[in-house]
Formats: C-alpha cells, sequence, structure tokens
C-alpha cells in the first residue's frame, strides 16, 4: 500500500461525517430539531481524526518529503493545501464558539452553526478532490519506493501516537452521525 492511499481511505471516511454535517445545517435550516450532539460529536471527529491525525500527517510528513523533491510549497500545491487545512480549522472554531452559545440558550446561534458546519463541509469535500487527483499523484510519481516504505512506517507512527488503535472507533463515530442524521443522507431532494 502507498502512502496516498492510506490517506486516500481516510478521505472517504471524513467525506462521510462531511455529509452528515450539510444534513445536519439543513436540518438547523429549516427549524427542525437538531441535536447539538450531532455537531459536539462531529468536531470531536475533526479535531482527533480528520486535523491531528489526518492533515497532521500530510503537514509533518508528506508534504515536507514532496517539498525536498522541488515540489514548492510558496505558491504550490502543499501550500495550497496548507492554506486550506488553517481555513477548515478557523470553520472548526467559528463552529465550536457558535455552538457554546448555542447551549448556553442563544437561539440566534443555531443558524452560524449551521453555517460554519457547511463551510467546513464545502472546504473539504472540494479541498479532498484536489489532493485525491493532482497532489496524490505528483507524491506517487517523484517518492522513491523506499522513501514510500519510510514513509508508511512514520505515517504508522503518528497514528500510534495520536489515536491509538481507535481508527475503527472514528469510523463506527461517523457510523453513528450518518444513523442520527439518516434519512436526510438517504433521501435524494426533489426539485
Amino acid at each position: 500500500m502507498l502512502p496516498t492511499e492510506v490517506l486516500m481511505k481516510d478521505h472517504r471516511v471524513i467525506e462521510r461525517l462531511c455529509r452528515v454535517l450539510n444534513a445536519a445545517a439543513a436540518r438547523l435550516d429549516t427549524g427542525d430539531d437538531a441535536d447539538p450532539q450531532v455537531f459536539e460529536r462531529s468536531l470531536r471527529f475533526i479535531r482527533e481524526f480528520a486535523d491531528s491525525y489526518h492533515h497532521g500527517r500530510e503537514e509533518d510528513l508528506l508534504f515536507p518529503a514532496l517539498e525536498a523533491h522541488g515540489v514548492p510549497r510558496e505558491g504550490g500545491p502543499t501550500g495550497v493545501m496548507v492554506l486550506d487545512h488553517n481555513q477548515g480549522r478557523a470553520s472548526v472554531q467559528a463552529m465550536a464558539q457558535a455552538l457554546q452559545r448555542w447551549a448556553t440558550g442563544d437561539a440566534s446561534a443555531r443558524a452560524e452553526v449551521a453555517r460554519h458546519a457547511r463551510a467546513y463541509s464545502q472546504l473539504l469535500l472540494e479541498h479532498i478532490p484536489k489532493e485525491d487527483n493532482i497532489l496524490y499523484p505528483i507524491a506517487d510519481s517523484v517518492l522513491e519506493p523506499e522513501e514510500q516504505q519510510a514513509l508508511l512506517k512514520k505515517f504508522q507512527a503518528v497514528e500510534t501516537q495520536r489515536i491509538g488503535d481507535r481508527y475503527q472507533e472514528y469510523v463506527k463515530l461517523v457510523e453513528e452521525l450518518e444513523a442520527q442524521v439518516g434519512p436526510a443522507l438517504r433521501a435524494p431532494r426533489s426539485r
């Protein structure tokens, strides 16, 4: 398995979480009952899995390896990816702050939670194809097989350090969230 294949496996789980956030935000938009726990649990997933674990491996390991092969950061693809990651972090922080206000009774914060959840989801759903279809093929072409194997070992060390053996717990968390907002995920929207 290539390091990029490991990262793309993560992407599939992150995309599912983005669909959960979009469905939960749609419920807030229509005034339907929406459980704030969906957003709180999503924030946990984003912070621990998507950001610390997934983006951390990219920023700390993959991007420097690419840059060592002449792939530029400034004005280049790794720099754009880091900008996206930082923009996502800002949306997550804003969503967390709005969620806290909602928890203290500020009903207007519901709309902000929805807006920031959608912003994060839209960003990631546009970001992931850039990595899958542009950046990762570059990585696959410039990294030598021995570098790829060394990178996989480093990925494993990061996994052990940041999430331990809890990968499947994060997948289960997303499955639970999908079940909670399920009808909105499964039903095709009619126009």
